[in-house]
């Protein structure tokens, strides 16, 4: 088990790990900040986060942040088995569908992902232990997943018969 705190820490740790083992399968789940700390103005000033410098106290800070780069699409360049299955998953909050299957299509877009566990805030209901999901593959193809008992072992099939890996 390893652990991170940061986004450049997980980066090292999937480019070490990647490198070092030849993994048939990557369940990318962990959520990781979609933005980063860019700079700090302080009185007009602009700081660099890594400069070390003192930020004046006494005074308002403004921060500016920047997109995070998507480390999931690092995966399959960092591997040593270069074709590793990537499975990805995609939290959105909304109550329209098409912008839900639009944010699993961008997914599949923007990053070598083969496939997809997508699941909605808005359909979660951890009182009564309500958690579907939704398993996509790169053709579009979905499976309709009522728990996270049952996307376990949908993935543990997908990964052990599909993929040609095993648990």
């Amino acid at each position: 088990l390893h652990s991170f705190v940061t986004a450049n820490d997980l980066d090292k740790l999937l480019r070490r790990e990647l490198d070092t083992h030849n993994f048939d399968a990557v369940i990318h789940l962990a959520a990781v900040s979609d933005f980063e700390l860019d700079r700090i103005e302080s009185d007009g000033t602009s700081i660099s986060p890594s400069s070390g410098q003192k930020i004046p106290s006494g005074e308002a800070l403004s921060l500016h942040f920047r997109p995070a780069r998507k480390l999931i699409g690092s995966i399959k360049k960092y591997s040593r088995n270069k074709n590793i299955k990537v499975i990805g998953f995609k939290l959105t909050k909304s109550t329209d569908e098409l912008s839900r299957l639009e944010a699993v299509r961008r997914l599949f877009q923007n990053s070598p992902v083969d496939y997809v566990v997508h699941n909605d805030e808005n359909q979660i209901d951890r009182k009564n232990g309500i958690h579907p999901f939704q398993l996509v593959d790169s053709a579009g193809q979905h499976q309709n997943v009522e728990s996270v008992a049952d996307l376990a072992r949908r993935l543990k099939y997908l990964i052990s018969n599909e993929v040609g890996g095993t648990l």
